[in-house]
C-alpha cells in the first residue's frame, strides 16, 4: 500500500464523515469547523479570495492561488503534489515537505536484508540488532539519521549508496490536510445545494 493510500485510510477512520459547523459564510469569506469521530482530528477552514487556511489537529497550512474560491478547487483535485506548490505558509512542526523517516527506514531495512543474505544466521541477527540500535534509533531526524547510516560499520563493511536515497517528500500531515480539504469541499457544496433547494 502506498503512503498516499495509508494516509487516506487514516484520514477516513479518524476524520472522515466529520460534522460541519458554519461559523461564518459570506461569499468567499468563510469560517467552517469540522469535527470527526476522533476529536483530536478537528479542523477549521478559513477562506478569502485567492486564499485558504486549514488549521487543526494535523497542523496549519495557508494556500494561495489566483482563484477566488480555493475550496471549490478541491472538488476537482486534492493532489498533494499540486497543492504543495501552492503553500504560502506552513506550520513549524512538520511542514508540507521534508524528511520522511519511514522512507529512510525502508531503505535501511532493504539494504540490511541484502546484506544479511550473505551472513550466517547469528551474524545476520547481530547485524539487525546493531542497525536497530545504531541507525534506526536516529531515523526521526534527518541529520542524525544520515550521520548514523554514514558511520555505521559491521565486520568491516558499510552501507553502500545511502547518499542516493531519496528520503524527502510531501509530509503525511500535509497529505492528510489535502484529504480533509477535499472532503470539506464536498460537504460544504452539498450544504449550499441543500440550502438553495429549501429556499
Amino acid at each position: 500500500m502506498s503512503r498516499l493510500d495509508t494516509v487516506r485510510r487514516r484520514y477516513e477512520s479518524n476524520a472522515g464523515n466529520a460534522t460541519m459547523t458554519v461559523l461564518h459564510d459570506d461569499g468567499p469569506y468563510r469560517h467552517l469547523r469540522f469535527v470527526g469521530p476522533n476529536i483530536f482530528y478537528w479542523f477549521d477552514i478559513i477562506t478569502w479570495p485567492k486564499g485558504l487556511t486549514i488549521n487543526g489537529g494535523m497542523g496549519t497550512y495557508t494556500l494561495k492561488v489566483d482563484e477566488d474560491d480555493l475550496l471549490a478547487l478541491f472538488l476537482r483535485s486534492s493532489s498533494p503534489s499540486y497543492w504543495q506548490e501552492k503553500v504560502y505558509g506552513t506550520e513549524r512542526n512538520d511542514g508540507h515537505y521534508g524528511w520522511l523517516d519511514e522512507v529512510f527506514a525502508e531503505y535501511v531495512n532493504k539494504a540490511v536484508d541484502a546484506w544479511a543474505a550473505d551472513l550466517d544466521e547469528d551474524d545476520a541477527a547481530l547485524l539487525r540488532d546493531r542497525v536497530d540500535t545504531n541507525v534506526l534509533a536516529y531515523q526521526h531526524e534527518m541529520s542524525g539519521a544520515l550521520m548514523a547510516v554514514r558511520d555505521f560499520e559491521f565486520d568491516g563493511r558499510r552501507f553502500e549508496g545511502w547518499s542516493e536515497w531519496d528520503c524527502e517528500g510531501i509530509t503525511d500531515r500535509f497529505m492528510f490536510n489535502c484529504f480533509a480539504l477535499a472532503d470539506a469541499a464536498r460537504v460544504y457544496a452539498a450544504h449550499k445545494t441543500a440550502g438553495k433547494q429549501v429556499a
